[in-house]
């Protein structure tokens, strides 16, 4: 049973500190003893302990390392850098936070793989960091602020907050979100769900996958080898589609994804549609794509190869203007009522409305 609980009660994460130096280790700690010239007797002396080294120089006064700012506090999104963000209610959005200057890099199937801590961000307020570092994260908020969420740190270890629930044990790779349902693939590919309905029907996906979505009572991914996409909701599977893709992205009653060839947007599902989620019977926006994103309304945004934005209405009928930033982008992700999307750089850019 599900447990509501408050997300954003805990005290500030400190920052990581670094502090360069040298240890020097003695050869023979066993000690040794000094004789008295007039007595003759032998006293011996202490061992010195293993992190202290005798010296005539003064102690070490260094001043401890200053604590990090308290939270939350006012940052500027230009002086950071991430390598992957997820788009919430309102202004607010996590990401995974680079840790060096270096631009963000995408695995073999253009998902981020670079390692950084996980940030939560309110428009220009920082409202939580923790160092990891991390390699993914997803979470699923509403207007009011509650929150669950799931990352995946360094060492493929799942991390969640929000809901108490028994979390699947394994190295994991990515993870996917949304009410009351989360899903993760681990180093081997194998999906696990943890969540709702979605748990037990994973038993029936025995492929390996590299790319999932999750939406509220709908999962989709990617199979490894053969690029097709299988699906899971309200318990049941379907697929696999008989078209090849490169990315997935999922509502609860629908989704789309980037077929190829040709790599043109396709969507299924209801609305607008009238099968059921899995369907063959899809709609096809024409174009050149690479990575999408869609929200709970089934609204989304592609990137085309260029890196330029396009976006749709409800189930991918047709595309609408939208005014976003120039780019190029590298990844994007479309929330309910903003969407945010990664430079070249790791620089990111949202704008309002969403599509």
């Amino acid at each position: 049973m599900f447990q509501r609980r408050e997300f954003f009660g805990g005290s500030p994460v400190a920052g990581l500190v670094a502090a360069a130096g040298f240890l020097v280790v003695c050869s023979n700690c066993g000690g040794h003893t000094e004789l008295d010239s007039a007595s003759g007797s032998r006293t011996p002396t202490p061992v010195p302990s293993m992190n202290t080294v005798e010296t005539n120089s003064a102690p070490n006064t260094k001043p401890p390392a200053r604590p990090a700012p308290p939270l939350p506090r006012k940052v500027d999104l230009t002086e950071l850098r991430f390598s992957k963000v997820v788009a919430g209610p309102g202004r607010y959005f996590c990401g995974i936070q680079l840790l060096t200057g270096e631009p963000p890099s995408l695995d073999s199937i253009g998902a981020p793989a670079s390692l950084g801590k996980l940030v939560c961000i309110d428009g220009d307020q920082l409202l939580e960091e923790r160092e990891g570092p991390y390699l993914d994260v997803a979470f699923n908020r509403d207007i009011d602020g509650w929150n669950y969420r799931c990352a995946v740190r360094d060492t493929g270890a799942l991390e969640c907050d929000g809901v108490d629930l028994v979390l699947p044990k394994g190295k994991f790779k990515s993870v996917g979100v949304s009410f009351f349902n989360a899903c993760g693939l681990d180093e081997n590919g194998s999906m696990h769900c943890w969540a709702s309905d979605l748990a037990g029907g994973t038993k029936a996906l025995v492929e390996q996958f590299q790319i999932l979505s999750v939406s509220m009572g709908n999962v989709c991914a990617i199979a490894r080898n053969t690029f097709h996409i299988y699906c899971l909701a309200n318990g049941q599977t379907t697929g696999p589609f008989n078209d090849s893709y490169m990315d997935v992205s999922v509502w609860p009653n629908g989704g789309c994804g980037v077929s190829f060839p040709p790599s043109s947007v396709r969507c299924w599902g209801n609305p607008p549609l009238q099968p059921a989620p899995g369907s063959e019977e899809k709609v096809t926006l024409a174009g050149s794509f690479r990575r999408l994103s869609v929200n709970l309304n089934g609204t989304g945004c592609a990137l085309t190869s260029d890196g330029a934005v396009r976006c749709w209405d409800v189930g991918g009928l047709e595309f609408i203007p939208v005014k976003a930033p120039t780019g190029p982008f590298v990844t994007i992700s479309v929330g309910i009522n903003q969407t945010c999307a990664l430079d070249q750089k790791g620089h990111v850019h949202c704008w309002e409305p969403a599509p």
